[in-house]
């Protein structure tokens, strides 16, 4: 499962994914930051996560992220 989530830093939305949903990938989840331009600044408050999920999770995990 791939999904943007706005958040203060990496470690912040970490967090928020092993506190608040039942899964956490088979070795826990990938965060990298996602850059844009803004009037020339480059800035950073969303994060890319990776989740590796057995199939049958699909649709509960991407329900949990939503959520």
């Amino acid at each position: 499962v791939t999904a943007n989530m706005r958040g203060s830093s990496a470690q912040e939305v970490a967090e928020r994914i092993f506190m608040h949903t039942d899964f956490h990938g088979f070795q826990g989840p990938t965060v990298s930051p996602v850059y844009w331009e803004n009037a020339g600044e480059v800035e950073t408050g969303y994060y890319a996560i990776v989740i590796c999920v057995p199939k049958h999770r699909l649709y509960e995990s991407v329900r949990q992220l939503r959520a």
